[in-house]
């Protein structure tokens, strides 16, 4: 079909009611599935014939529970296509509340049970419907309540023809389900692009996700719809790094984002050549009303903006009047073809027409000179939190119903409860998120001694508000505690996970793992516990708090409960993996002197410039120079000086330069601990570099540039070493030889746009096959880099991710060890065969390694484990035999050794790469 006759099918569907010309388009895609999977529309009309034909002739209610698939959009398509009405629920809402279905009894039901979609009939006997009928959906997708708002084909395919118009939609946009379908904004995206013949890239994945963002830019997505609340997680994510070079808009709705932050993505947008819209609506106007033109955002960031097209507003007076003058408040009233046709709270109502011609938004607002509305406040008790409009009434007769002396009161920030009495507020907390999938961290339970209120005797609000707000501000409240015991794993349990990792009492929200002292072995078991809590790890997870992740949790498990995932892989660091690579390498090779996996040791040095920068970087830009090189010490030097004491005390004999680190300088060093001297050294060295301010500024400002720059010299120095001077005696063992690696791993960490990534390749490509006699040296340097570079996360089965994690978690213990397996083993059976002695040294080095990591862990936090309980040891180690897995054990530090320090860095014990 040629771009003129899509454009031209486009203009028809509008006209008609849009789900009747699905087949318009042809074999243009509609949807492009996170597997790489596509259907057409021709497809898509296919199967949504084939579930209409399975209703049968005579108009039924249908509930459709929604996920990002396939197969219920072609049966919500299809039903609307054969006029059977339809409500739309989460994935698995009736399971936990099966009001909708007791009190309107559907026809047919259509949801997901396990890995397979089944229509199952109901218990209704028929229904009588409006001729105009065609949608049921809860109010704002909000609290579950029976009554549902009423809408028509004309109020759904006017409403995606006015969004269709403002946003310019054409068959060539692509958005993302960043939003469920259930929910009236997330529909609109359904209805406003299908209509338009464009193409739906579907995914369950949250936008924390680096995922998300991967399908997003590999199908060249050009469009994201979300909430405040999304804008506010992808702020605290690398998201903003990205350049999404096929993005056209992004739009936002469902809750008032602040107005700085609105100016600042306009901005973003804008540096993209895409466009930044801020749009109003409500469930009972079939989603929009209002809408803020791009390049009015900047002066009017605090406005709703214009009315959609063939929509208009109205300002009315307390009297009943029309406001005409600007900036004065009243109530705000919608007309507009996209106005529902009413309420629906029992099957009866189904059969009524149209009950109202304009709509009364509940909501405060006023006229500016520009002609642009702006809400000020609401006229009802409803809350809009995540984009779901909460009925504060509904919310304190339900917790009334429960037996709580409770009011409830809010804003679009916070749930705010006083609770009377002795209940637990940790109790009623839990209520609340469990029933209205909210998140603890806006929903504020203050036990009071008696319900504020006024000298009327009415419950005083306000002053509800602000006990909430003050005792969010004061604390992270530990409702889990005050809640029954929830199941190892659950979402309430990662701030305890974080305070066993870190060995305290108890973990504030406001901290994150880099206030808390976290380094690289730890880094390693926290990313593998927020997994497990997400499903995922975000990006840059480590600057995120505990409130936030802990927020991520329950918005994630409100996604699940809307797309269940099946059995998806894990994302794993990439730099994990390389350095759980590099030291069996390093093992093999020493075991065997397997030449053609010479490199591992050079791939450990480059991971260690890496993590150093990644880690140690704002340390060191902060003039904190020491600092950055106190992990390194505690957790390698600590424990190489105690085995060159106990080294020294059973051979005898005594040098002083071991002790003082320089032994390498003189072949002095015991076995292959070399290594870690050098690798000393050259972190010493990048200290130095870095003590010198203009040095040091100019690394700030541009710490790519800077870094190439040293790496260049580094380089330099290597060759001029090896000219002057004569290394083979100390078989190359020195830091010239080695430092532009460990700066070079400093360049890759800062090589973030494409084409600072593509000259960190070629500058890899030039001097390593200079540097390297051994192919496999080079190979192991190259591709390691190209790893680093353009596939920072891998995906790994949970399994083989525990593994992995182990042995990279363990790396300096495997290191350090590795030797004896090998000893014993030539000493036990000096004629055992190479490859079995080779693979043995393996996996022995791995086990005794692993071990000793989690003695020394255990000795280092006796204390704190004495102070808080042997089980917050052990359940750190959940080897288990349901899961099949074992978890990384790994050397971490007390929060004390360096609190409120910035990540400080991988140079930990059980990591060689630091």
């Amino acid at each position: 079909m040629s771009m003129r006759s899509q454009q031209a099918s486009a203009s028809r569907s509008l006209e008609c009611f849009f789900p009747d010309t699905l087949e318009m388009f042809g074999e243009r895609s509609a949807f492009i599935t996170a597997d790489g999977a596509t259907v057409s529309y021709t497809d898509l009309a296919r199967q949504a014939d084939l579930f209409a034909a399975r209703l049968g002739s005579e108009r039924r209610l249908v509930l459709i529970e929604t996920a990002n698939e396939v197969a219920s959009l072609a049966a919500y398509l299809g039903a609307l296509r054969a006029r059977h009405p339809v409500i739309l629920a989460a994935a698995g809402a009736l399971a936990q509340d099966s009001r909708t279905v007791d009190v309107y009894r559907p026809d047919w039901i259509y949801r997901c049970k396990g890995s397979a979609w089944h229509l199952e009939a109901g218990d209704g006997t028929g229904h009588n419907f409006h001729p105009a009928l065609a949608l049921l959906l809860s109010s704002s997708g909000s609290t579950g309540t029976p009554k549902l708002v009423r809408l028509s084909r004309q109020n759904i395919n006017a409403n995606a023809r006015a969004i269709g118009e403002y946003l310019e939609l054409s068959v060539d946009d692509r958005p993302i389900t960043a939003l469920p379908w259930h929910y009236c904004y997330g529909l609109s995206v359904m209805h406003s692009h299908l209509a338009r013949g464009a193409t739906i890239l579907l995914t369950s994945r949250s936008v924390v996700e680096p995922d998300f963002w991967d399908f997003f830019e590999e199908h060249h997505g050009t469009s994201v719809a979300g909430v405040a609340h999304t804008f506010e997680l992808l702020e605290r994510t690398a998201f903003l790094g990205r350049r999404l070079e096929h993005l056209r808009y992004f739009t936002v709705a469902g809750g008032r984002l602040a107005p700085d932050k609105v100016q600042a993505y306009a901005r973003w947008t804008r540096d993209r050549g895409a466009r930044f819209f801020v749009m109003y609506g409500q469930t009972e106007a079939t989603s929009r009303m209002a809408y803020l033109p791009p390049d009015l955002v900047d002066r009017h960031p605090d406005c709703i903006g214009l009315p959609i097209p063939e929509g208009q507003f109205r300002i009315m007076a307390p009297d009943g009047s029309e406001i005409v003058e600007n900036g004065r408040a009243g109530d705000l009233v919608y007309a507009g073809p996209n106005v529902m046709m009413g309420y629906a709270q029992s099957p009866d109502d189904l059969t009524r027409g149209p009950d109202l011609l304009e709509l009364k938004t509940n909501d405060i607002a006023e006229r500016n000179e520009a002609g642009l509305y702006r809400i000020v406040g609401r006229s009802s008790r409803f809350s809009k939190l995540f984009g779901l409009r909460l009925n504060l009434d509904e919310i304190e007769a339900f917790l009334g119903q429960k037996g709580y002396a409770a009011a409830v009161a809010g804003n679009d920030r916070h749930l705010a409860i006083v609770l009377s009495g002795d209940a637990s507020a940790g109790a009623v907390q839990n209520l609340v998120v469990d029933r209205y999938r909210l998140t603890r961290q806006v929903v504020a339970v203050v036990p009071v001694p008696e319900i504020p209120r006024l000298s009327s005797g009415k419950v005083d609000y306000p002053a509800i508000v602000q006990l909430a707000e003050a005792s969010l501000i004061s604390s992270f409240q530990p409702a889990e505690a005050e809640a029954q015991p929830t199941p190892a794993g659950s979402q309430e349990s990662l701030a305890a996970a974080f305070a066993s990792v870190f060995m305290c009492s108890s973990v504030d929200a406001g901290q994150s793992f880099v206030s808390l002292g976290g380094d690289s072995l730890s880094y390693v078991q926290i990313s593998l516990l927020i997994e497990d809590h997400l499903g995922f790890l975000p990006e840059a997870w480590e600057r995120l708090t505990v409130g936030e992740l802990q927020d991520m949790v329950q918005s994630r498990a409100a996604d699940r409960a809307e797309c269940p995932e099946r059995g998806r892989a894990t994302l794993l660091d990439t730099d994990i993996l390389l350095r759980a690579f590099a030291i069996c390498g390093v093992v093999i090779v020493h075991a065997g002197d397997v030449f053609g996996l010479y490199g591992g040791s050079d791939l450990l040095f480059l991971l260690a410039g890496y993590n150093f920068a990644r880690f140690q970087s704002k340390v060191l830009f902060e003039g904190r120079v020491l600092k950055a090189l106190k992990p390194y010490t505690i957790n390698i030097l600590l424990p190489l000086l105690a085995i060159i004491v106990a080294h020294d005390a059973i051979k005898g004999g005594f040098d002083i330069r071991r002790y003082l680190l320089i032994g390498n300088f003189f072949n002095l060093s015991i076995q292959y601990f070399y290594f870690i001297e050098v690798l000393f050294q050259c972190l010493v060295v990048l200290t130095i570099l870095m003590a010198i301010r203009p040095v040091r500024e100019c690394a700030k400002e541009q710490p790519w540039r800077t870094g190439v720059a040293l790496f260049m010299a580094a380089v330099a120095v290597h060759f001029i070493g090896l000219r002057v001077s004569d290394l083979a005696p100390l078989d190359y063992r020195v830091p010239q030889f080695y430092l532009y690696l460990v700066i070079y791993g400093w360049c890759l960490h800062f090589a973030k746009s494409a084409g600072q990534k593509n000259v960190a390749l070629m500058l890899a490509l030039m001097v390593f096959p200079t540097t390297f006699n051994a192919p496999s040296e080079t190979f192991w340097l190259v591709v390691g880099s190209m790893l680093l570079l353009f596939v920072p996360k891998v995906s790994i089965s949970g399994t083989a991710r525990r593994i992995v994690a182990s042995i990279s978690g363990a790396s300096f213990y495997i290191y350090i060890v590795h030797g004896l397996p090998l000893a014993l083993l030539r000493m036990v059976n000096p004629g055992l065969n190479p490859t079995v002695r080779i693979y043995l040294s393996l996996l022995l080095a791995v086990l005794i390694g692993t071990a000793l990591a989690a003695g020394i862990s255990l000795v280092v936090r006796l204390p704190a484990i004495l102070r808080n309980g042997v089980d917050s040891y052990w359940n750190l180690l959940p080897l288990s035999v349901e899961q099949g897995s074992v978890i990384s054990i790994t050397e971490r530090r007390s929060p004390e050794i360096s609190a409120k320090s910035y990540r400080t860095g991988l140079s930990s014990a059980s990591e060689i790469s630091i």
